[in-house]
């Protein structure tokens, strides 16, 4: 199951102190995002946030301990929209 929501939404609902899962759509290969997608144990859903604003997207990953698949995709596709050499300090990548 998942829910379509804010980012705003999705950040009042992380727990900072527990891995949060993480994962990136786009409309084409590197291009913009199209939806990002979040699940930390204890929730009911998966959470989905359309067009997420890149910028807003590394602050609250910055603050995190995600865990992702293929990590570098999302975090170079996420760099090229904001304009930045952004890579969080605390992630894992399976």
């Amino acid at each position: 199951m998942f829910e379509v929501t804010s980012l705003g939404a999705v950040v009042n609902s992380i727990d900072y102190t527990a891995p949060l899962a993480f994962d990136t759509e786009s409309t084409g290969l590197y291009e913009k995002t199209r939806l990002a997608q979040f699940y930390q144990k204890g929730w009911d859903k998966v959470k989905l946030v359309e067009w997420p604003d890149e910028l807003l997207l590394q602050q609250v990953l910055s603050k995190c301990f995600s865990v992702l698949h293929n990590a570098h995709y999302d975090f170079t596709a996420l760099q090229q929209n904001a304009g930045n050499r952004w890579v969080p300090e605390r992630f894992a990548d399976t």
